[in-house]
């Protein structure tokens, strides 16, 4: 397995990539000399235009899903989202080919080649989750406790084909009570720790803080000896998920090192280096952005720009910008509320903007105005952060960074239109307080674009 982030993925998901990136190679090679090209077919022109039909392709299939294993655990699905995905490029080579050799050679030239490219893209799914399953199944573990997380850990391997983990069994503590559905792999009390994960053959023992309390070190540290990684609970569920479970969070585990908090001098380092950014994408996409606030004052009366107030770094309140994607009386006999799937108050303009997320795009200027950062939690209205508050544990704890024009959270979870939603945001912003860097801003901003390229999620 690779653990990026503190993130454990498969590793078949790298391989996976690897060979895509190859066969997608070669098929638009191919696709350059059966379309008549065979004169200097090694020239760097060649190369280098099948490099980029291949980058384009390769993207797709980002975006459609082919490299979420859980989404194409079935070969019926591989082929569905191969199909979209295909068909997502497929203009620009037929443009491409009736430009190059306008010939009808050169179809179909193109159509055995897309042929080939889904036979190959739906074989390996179908292959790697063969050769997963029976060569590489994932780590065998071993879960000991009674606590909830024993449960939650077990529901996720349950749930989800990618995790690279199998589940050999539970140990107990002494005085639990096993859960009904996991009657079926229970194998034993802590007292006989040793012995079962012998039995089992288990590669990771995860210990819950309960049944910790009544093991001894000795004991542990004996498995470590014999070759078992021996690792807590929470931390394990922490990295199958990207979450952070609130309800079974023990304060003490945030009271020490330096996950909440950053130290001046990196606070203003990405406080300058955020400002740059920002001023370059202002004027970088000015074209854009003028283009959109025509487009809202052509489609609906009202101003271009709407500020609302939100809370920010140390729970202070600054007002956000953003492109008015609503009528402008939308909150007049309602007040604030959260928006709604097809909310009526939603504009035609505004209902694409929300869509593409473009209707972010200005709080650029927060960020140029040390407001905002690009990733961090989202921003919450005032009357919105009193409630949930109360309502959540833990929830100040996000306001101990910049809020983020996008998130760990925002390309995670859901739109967050209820306390429960809000609530499971929550366990991402944690996971992302306690585990912020350079390589997980990347993966963030890698999502962000997938999640504005199809749109999903939006309200």
């Amino acid at each position: 397995m690779i653990r990026f982030c503190n993130l454990y993925l498969p590793i078949r998901l790298a391989a996976i990539a690897l060979v895509d990136s190859v066969v997608i190679l070669l098929v638009a090679l191919a696709a350059l000399r059966l379309t008549g090209n065979t004169a200097g077919a090694g020239a760097p022109v060649h190369y280098a235009m099948a490099a980029a039909a291949s980058c384009g392709v390769l993207l797709c299939f980002f975006v459609f899903d082919l490299y979420d294993l859980d989404a194409v655990h079935r070969w019926r699905d591989a082929l569905r989202q191969s199909l979209r995905a295909v068909g997502a490029v497929l203009a620009a080579p037929i443009v491409l080919a009736l430009w190059i050799a306008p010939s009808s050679a050169s179809l179909r030239a193109l159509e055995v080649d897309t042929l080939a490219l889904i036979a190959a893209v739906c074989g390996l799914r179908a292959i790697s989750e063969r050769v997963q399953r029976f060569a590489a199944p994932g780590d065998r573990v071993l879960l000991v406790g009674s606590d909830p997380i024993i449960q939650m850990i077990a529901d996720v391997m349950r749930r989800r084909p990618s995790v690279p983990f199998r589940l050999r069994g539970v140990v107990m503590a002494e005085e639990g009570k096993a859960p009904a559905d996991l009657l079926f792999a229970m194998c034993g009390q802590t007292g006989e720790l040793a012995s079962v994960v012998e039995a089992t053959r288990a590669e990771r023992v995860a210990v819950s803080a309960e049944a910790a309390a009544s093991l001894r070190p000795s004991d542990l540290l004996d498995l470590r000896r014999k070759g078992a990684h021996v690792e807590d609970a929470q931390a394990l569920y922490e990295s199958m998920t990207g979450r952070v479970p609130v309800n079974l969070l023990d304060p003490r585990r945030l009271c020490y090192g330096r996950s909440l908090a950053q130290g001046e001098s990196m606070l203003a380092f990405s406080r300058f280096a955020g400002a740059v950014m920002a001023a370059l994408l202002l004027i970088a996409i000015s074209p854009l952005l003028a283009a959109i606030a025509l487009a809202i004052k052509i489609g609906s009366p009202g101003p271009v720009f709407y500020r609302q107030e939100r809370v920010g770094l140390g729970g202070r309140t600054f007002p956000v910008l953003k492109f008015r994607s609503m009528r402008a009386d939308a909150e007049k006999l309602s007040g604030p509320v959260w928006a709604t799937q097809r909310d009526p108050r939603v504009t035609r303009v505004g209902a694409v903007l929300r869509k593409l997320r473009l209707d972010e795009l200005p709080q650029l200027w927060n960020v140029l105005r040390g407001e905002m950062a690009f990733i961090g939690p989202r921003p919450e209205r005032p009357n919105f952060v009193a409630m949930l508050a109360k309502e959540i544990p833990f929830y100040d704890l996000r306001h101990t960074i910049r809020p983020g024009i996008t998130g760990w959270a925002q390309v995670c979870a859901g739109y967050g239109a209820t306390v429960d939603e809000s609530s499971e945001k929550l366990e991402f912003d944690l996971f992302y307080l306690k585990n912020r860097s350079l390589a997980l801003n990347a993966l963030v901003a890698v999502k962000t674009i997938k999640i504005m390229l199809c749109g999903k999620g939006a309200r």
